[in-house]
């Protein structure tokens, strides 16, 4: 994940919209989270991948690398490598791997937003 780490600035928030090897796919949010490495949040099953933890936040179950092993066979070192283990990078030689997108820089368009929003009417 020295890959991930290096490309996350501290403080940034993005969205990561990944492939799975057996087919579909996912939108989550990562970040560069306290420990100053990656961070994935997914926002769908309320869980947290980090170095060392794989949290479930609507349960406050808490699994941590000093007590569990990761994959089939222990074979992840974090839970965040398990999570990447089950992606497509790629697809008859060319990239299909995860798209990465900083997202707290960027502003809305009010435009657009007001031709698809409506005011709530009593």
């Amino acid at each position: 994940m020295k890959w991930l780490n290096k490309i996350l600035v501290a403080g940034g928030r993005y969205t990561l919209r990944a492939r799975y090897k057996n087919g579909g796919g996912h939108i989550v949010h990562i970040r560069m989270g306290v420990e100053n490495k990656a961070e994935i949040y997914d926002p769908q099953s309320g869980e947290i991948f980090t170095d060392s933890k794989w949290i479930k936040t609507r349960t406050n179950e808490v699994y941590s690398n000093d007590k569990y092993r990761w994959g089939k066979n222990g074979e992840y070192t974090s839970p965040l490598e398990a999570w990447f283990s089950i992606i497509k990078f790629t697809e008859n030689g060319s990239w299909k791997g995860p798209e990465l997108l900083r997202v707290d820089d960027k502003n809305f368009n009010v435009e657009m937003i007001n031709n698809i929003l409506k005011e709530r009417e009593e």
